[in-house]
């Protein structure tokens, strides 16, 4: 946090409400920075001041050893007291070179060069339909696509909804359609893959008790949107069968919701619900009341279930493992 700070200006330049004329107020830290447009410095110098303070640390070459009579917790804050420091210092140092040699801070440089061009790609449909595409092929090989790929979309779709949610506040248009709520209501509803469709389709089609057993376990999860007993029970990790729909279903849902929120009939999120929700009652809340949410969410897992649907039939044809042997 102080390393953050110290990246910060202390004054603002703000145009007077009476007479008109730019005034330069100081001491004082703008809003700038704690918004949408600072999200990306706090977490690149979040990253790098931690790195630089456990190689410090870890030297062992800026301890101040006390005596032995002081007190444990004492004397902890003063093994760490100059890594703390020069962490600081070489964070806020970094940020002044930046600014004398480029003439432009540092956040308006990541902002120009890295948020603004990343936000651009993950908040366009091409962008973000590879990006869900990209998270359930990691789902099917077994790993956290959501949480892997977190890192990369999570500050570009955050920053896109804090503008709707300014814009929202200020009652202005809402710019963007995609963003964090839009990702939990159309694209990992029920669970990455949007598994509701297929615990509905196995329980009226699989003949497979094994199938069976597991869709009905995983009812109660799949309504907070959590998918993991599927996805490791049946399982679809490493499945050719189910991994198929698996994978194209969240792309399809996604565009679906795109198209839906572009004519009108889907408002635009502007309340980033929890996505544990229930599926129809975050839709609901994220936009603040729309019916029109709240459906387009709903025919999201019709659509998952008709295309999961013809698969399940193909999986009837196939033996548990245990059978076979």
């Amino acid at each position: 946090m102080a390393s953050f700070i110290s990246l910060c200006a202390t004054s603002v330049t703000v145009t007077a409400a009476v007479s008109g004329e730019e005034v330069t107020v100081s001491n004082v830290l703008s809003s700038t920075y704690t918004s949408a447009q600072g999200l990306f410095v706090g977490m690149l110098t979040a990253i790098f001041s931690t790195i630089i303070y456990i190689k410090l640390v870890n030297s062992h070459k800026l301890e101040i050893h006390m005596p032995d009579s002081v007190p444990p917790n004492i004397a902890r804050s003063f093994a760490i007291l100059f890594p703390c420091s020069l962490t600081i210092l070489i964070i806020s140092a970094v940020g002044l070179f930046f600014q004398l040699a480029f003439k432009m801070t540092l956040f308006v440089a990541i902002t120009n060069f890295i948020q603004a061009p990343l936000t651009h790609v993950l908040t366009g449909l091409p962008g973000f339909c590879l990006l869900i595409f990209c998270s359930v092929i990691l789902w099917f090989f077994g790993i956290h696509g959501t949480q892997t790929l977190k890192a990369i979309y999570e500050p570009a779709l955050l920053a896109a909804f804090a503008e709707n949610e300014a814009a929202y506040a200020a009652g202005e248009s809402i710019p963007h359609i995609i963003t964090t709520p839009f990702m939990s209501n159309f694209s990992t509803i029920t669970g990455a893959g949007i598994t509701g469709g297929l615990i509905i389709a196995i329980m009226l089609f699989s003949k497979r008790e094994d199938y069976r057993a597991i869709a009905k376990l995983a009812i109660p999860c799949g309504i907070f949107n959590i998918n993991e007993p599927l996805t490791f029970g049946l399982p679809i990790v490493m499945n050719p069968i189910l991994g198929i729909p698996f994978m194209i279903t969240p792309v399809v849902t996604s565009m679906f919701g795109y198209f839906m929120t572009k004519i009108g009939f889907c408002a635009r999120f502007v309340v980033n619900a929890p996505w544990t929700m229930p599926p129809g009652i975050m839709a609901f809340v994220a936009s603040a009341g729309d019916v029109g949410a709240v459906i387009t969410q709903l025919l999201c897992i019709v659509i998952s279930f008709v295309i999961y649907t013809p698969f399940v039939l193909i999986s009837n044809h196939t033996k548990p493992e245990a059978q076979q042997a």
